[in-house]
């Protein structure tokens, strides 16, 4: 058998993934010859991370980056990977365990009365490993588990009314035993105060026998919406005269008005039976207003954390967009299908902890890889089969005396993708650091070295494809054209920028007057509407002795100021405009609001002004100076935009090996993958998919069918 020649276009999640499982298949190179093209001098995608050598090597982000528990492919995939590659023992990175953390902390900030209150939770863990592949509960299963949130939250407002409510549930078993006509009100009305535990406790009853009862009945299906939305009332009738000054019942109310509203709207939506995705031509906040939640909960962070979660603003701040169905499916794998932990955090940051080691790894596997390559074309005949015929790509740079260039650098022991390239390996090293040319810029003015053009038949056979979705109308026009379901999907979805900004801070985040402890918090207006504690990280870093930090913290939304369009390559100034307003929203949040997280690092009101010389600084600047010495960016390239899933738009995805042309797999997050919203899994699940096709399997992947798996 002919070995196959297969061209990797990007070093995203999803191109890496492919090509991990590719060859981890025996004999791989019996089977495969595989080269990953990649522009500039690093691997990840939106996931790389740089290490900035003049300023104690800190990690550089794109934003945030963290795993959920049930990233199924993602924790198997870097489990496999650290065994594989058995660093040595003096590695700080060398298992799962060392390399995520669990987390299970999250704070929202809730704006209520005219003032912002941080609101933890502690979310719990179980006994699950994630990435071990056990199967993942049932829509039942993950249902009965939603009504046990509601009537626990319910139950820990009012614990001493909880207990009387054997009466009901007695009565709701007999009256199912007499499959006669649920009137849930009359069972419930003697109860008086403890009316909503009564309908809770029915709801659980219920939910138990409709799970064991095969297809849901309609008495079954009229007897559960009527028990949660009684419950709901009479929680309501509860409230109603506390909520607007006593926060703990406002939380309660909206917690419980939204859980109560999206199990009626499951139910109600037959959910359970014809799957998520058929609830998304609607706008999730519109689909949960649908279904009864009030105008208090709708304004509320907990509807809110669902838009900050996903960037999930198109062009405007005050321009919320999230199908429901998507919105719903990641709820519920995230908070009800998670192994371990809810959230896992990186102990390197992600390009170190992720993308190193599998780079590390399909190097020694016999990958080959082309750094400096940027794509920019990819072509198929007008007529013909349905097929690339030609990749084009530009030479950015050269490596001095041909050999591969080695990308990584070590700090502290580990493995680590630089800020910049190593300039001493290439031949144009000395102008390209000179200049400080931005070789991952799509407006770049360096002029590229040279061109290699690739051809069907004599240096490829199929290419796998991990551009993202704006780069691919540029590159691949010819492409679009040709296949309506892959233009559909390329013109159809949209994009956003986004942008994020990092402090290093020389106190413990405590003294900073978070007492909360480490977290994870959203919510806090836009655009800046998300902050994460990432101190876990600064071990790995390399600090003089005198500048050492102690808190790490990530800031990061959606970037919705200013015109939001992709202007001509040859305007060289737009990254630095697009930079300039990062840096503004950074100081505007800063200035306005980052008092009410850490009052210490203020002086007291009204000024609230920063104690600039909190932030550390290696090169000794005062006040406001040291400011300039952290880190922020504008994720305005093309290929950083973040990928919506905009109302109705999940209907033109297309899986990678389902486009029409039998040699070009596109993958990344953006493909029908199951989750169709932006993450590092969808990618990963994309990735999967095209080494399916290529190998020939049938294997189904975990979290691809896009319901409860």
């Amino acid at each position: 058998m002919a070995v196959k020649k297969i061209v990797v276009l990007g070093g995203g999640a999803s191109s890496l993934a492919a090509v991990w499982k590719l060859t981890g298949e025996p004999n791989w190179q019996q089977k495969y010859d595989v080269t990953v093209y990649s522009l500039g001098f690093r691997l990840g995608g939106k996931g790389a991370t740089g290490r900035d050598a003049t300023r104690g090597y800190r990690i550089q982000e794109h934003g945030l980056h963290l795993w959920f528990g049930f990233y199924e492919n993602a924790h198997g995939m870097l489990r496999s990977v650290l065994k594989e590659l058995d660093r040595p023992a003096t590695s700080p990175i060398r298992s799962w365990e060392q390399a995520m953390q669990p987390h299970n902390q999250f704070a929202m900030e809730n704006h209520f009365n005219g003032g912002w209150h941080p609101w933890n939770l502690l979310l719990p863990s179980n006994d699950g490993l994630p990435g071990d592949g056990s199967p993942f509960p049932t829509p039942w299963e993950a249902f009965e588990d939603a009504v046990e949130v509601l009537y626990r939250v319910w139950a820990g407002y009012f614990p001493h009314e909880a207990a009387h409510t054997d009466g009901v549930v007695n009565a709701v078993v007999n009256a199912i035993a007499a499959i006669g006509k649920l009137d849930l009100a009359a069972l419930i009305a003697p109860l008086n105060t403890q009316a909503a535990h009564g309908a809770l406790a029915a709801a659980r009853v219920l939910v138990k026998v409709a799970s064991k009862a095969g297809p849901l009945t309609a008495v079954l299906k009229t007897a559960l919406i009527d028990a949660v939305k009684l419950a709901r009332r009479l929680i309501w009738h509860h409230l109603e005269n506390q909520v607007g000054a006593d926060l703990l019942a406002y939380r309660t109310w909206i917690t419980c008005d939204a859980l109560a509203s999206i199990l009626i709207g499951v139910l109600a939506d037959d959910v359970l039976e014809k799957g998520f995705d058929h609830l998304n031509d609607q706008n999730f906040n519109d689909w949960v207003k649908g279904h009864g939640a009030s105008q208090l909960t709708l304004d509320s962070c907990l509807i809110q954390s669902a838009y900050d979660s996903s960037f999930a603003f198109f062009r405007r701040a005050d321009n919320p967009d999230f199908e429901a169905g998507t919105v719903l499916r990641g709820a519920v794998r995230m908070f009800l299908m998670f192994k371990g932990s809810v959230v896992y955090r990186f102990a390197g940051g992600c390009g170190d902890t992720v993308f190193a080691p599998l780079y590390e790894l399909l190097r020694r596997r016999g990958v080959k890889f082309q750094f400096f390559h940027e794509v920019t074309g990819i072509v198929t005949p007008a007529a013909g089969a349905m097929e690339v015929t030609e990749v084009q790509l530009a030479r950015q740079a050269d490596v001095k005396n041909g050999v591969p260039y080695e990308p990584l650098i070590d700090v502290n022991g580990l493995a680590c993708w630089p800020s910049t390239p190593l300039y001493a390996q290439l031949v144009q090293g000395a102008q390209l650091q000179a200049q400080n040319v931005d070789l991952e810029s799509h407006w770049t003015p360096w002029a590229p070295v040279g061109h290699v053009t690739l051809k069907k038949g004599i240096d490829f056979d199929d290419v796998i494809c991990g551009l993202s979705l704006e780069p691919l109308k540029l590159v691949a026009p010819s492409l679009v054209a040709r296949s309506a379901k892959f233009g559909a999907m390329v013109n159809r979805l949209k994009t956003t920028r986004t942008q994020a900004f990092q402090l290093w801070l020389l106190p413990e985040l405590a003294q900073l007057g978070w007492t909360l402890g480490s977290s994870l918090m959203s919510t806090f207006g836009e655009p800046l509407d998300t902050w994460a504690d990432l101190s876990l990280t600064l071990p790995s870093e390399k600090w003089p002795a005198n500048q050492q930090p102690k808190t790490a913290a990530y800031f990061c939304g959606a970037m919705t100021e200013g015109p939001d369009h992709l202007p001509p390559e040859s305007d060289h100034g737009f990254p630095a405009i697009q930079a300039a307003q990062a840096r503004q929203d950074a100081l505007d949040f800063i200035n306005d609001r980052l008092w009410a997280l850490w009052p210490s690092a203020f002086s007291p009101a009204p000024a609230h002004t920063m104690k600039w010389d909190l932030l550390a600084d290696v090169n000794g600047g005062v006040g406001p100076a040291r400011f300039e010495q952290q880190f922020w960016r504008a994720n305005c390239d093309p290929s950083e935009r973040y990928v919506l899933s905009v109302t109705g738009t999940s209907k033109y995805r297309v899986r990678c090996d389902q486009t029409g042309f039998t040699n070009f797999y596109p993958v990344g997050d953006y493909t029908q993958c199951g989750i169709n919203a932006g993450s590092m899994e969808a990618a990963f699940i994309s990735g999967l998919q095209a080494a399916r096709a290529l190998s020939g399997g049938h294997q189904p992947i975990p979290g691809e069918g896009g319901g409860f798996d």
